[in-house]
């Protein structure tokens, strides 16, 4: 919505615009002093505009740049018009595209309307994804393992999430495909569980059981970790520490991970962890 109202500014130096007609004690004295294309065509227009606008950065990044753009996208639209603009008024340059004079489009032309459907077709067709991001609107289309880890370490500690793999096992050549619980993440790449076992998803064959094809990040139910206090005296703090976490289904026990082990003598040995290695 802000980026359509947005798209409308520009024209503010055209009284019979619709915005000009709202605005017009503004729009009147722009086209006698400038004329049209000129100040609210130009980067002067773009700046002016974005320092007004600045106070939805601190609301969300998203609006900003949704206003920005909406104003951007008018003046790159009216590129493709004959006249063109003045972008970079005062300067007499006038910015214009395609170069050849009879590609161009003429205001209200048939050529004019068949672009808007074409935009507004395109508009509708990536709506789904707009809640998502560019990037991960992205990952969906081109199931790209980078983009899922990356998806994935932002989001880690909101969800559980599940990894939608089509991989190849770096050991036995074999083909490996479904759904897989994400632990965590390893050595630029994804610890998911598979078949009771651990395996570490990623592009480095000497660190990575499972060389990922193609994948999908798939968010699951909430999570929130519950803590709860342990008198540790007179105990020591060896094998397991299980951790419990508390879903919108109820409380249950996940996979604990290993904690060092203390000796006697104050000694600390850190136990290995057994999926790191090629099984």
């Amino acid at each position: 919505m802000l980026a359509a109202v947005a798209s409308l500014l520009p024209d503010l130096d055209l009284p019979p615009s619709k915005i000009g007609r709202l605005f017009w004690w503004l729009s009147m004295p722009l086209e006698r002093r400038f004329g049209h294309r000129t100040l609210t065509h130009s980067v002067l227009g773009i700046a002016a505009l974005a320092l007004l606008a600045l106070p939805l950065w601190w609301v969300g990044p998203l609006y900003f740049w949704a206003v920005v753009g909406g104003y951007w996208s008018h003046l790159w639209i009216d590129m493709l018009n004959v006249r063109g603009v003045d972008l970079f008024w005062p300067s007499a340059v006038r910015v214009v595209t395609p170069g050849n004079r009879h590609w161009r489009l003429q205001v209200g032309s048939k050529a004019e309307m068949i672009l808007l459907a074409m935009l507004l077709a395109l508009t509708v067709a990536l709506y789904p994804l707009s809640h998502l991001g560019f990037r991960d609107g992205l990952q969906r289309l081109l199931r790209n393992f980078d983009i899922a880890r990356e998806q994935y370490q932002r989001q880690a500690g909101t969800h559980w999430y599940t990894l939608e793999l089509t991989a190849t096992d770096n050991r036995t050549l074999q083909p490996v495909m479904g759904q897989f619980p994400v632990i965590g993440v390893w050595q630029n790449g994804l610890i998911v569980e598979r078949d009771g076992q651990l395996r570490a998803v990623g592009g480095s064959p000497a660190h990575h059981n499972l060389y990922p094809l193609q994948a999908r990040l798939i968010q699951g139910e909430p999570l929130r970790v519950v803590a709860e206090r342990v008198d540790m005296a007179g105990r020591a703090a060896v094998g397991h520490q299980q951790v419990r976490t508390q879903t919108d289904r109820g409380t249950e026990n996940r996979a604990a991970h290993r904690v060092p082990a203390t000796d006697r003598a104050g000694i600390t040995h850190r136990l290995p962890s057994p999926f790191f290695q090629q099984q």
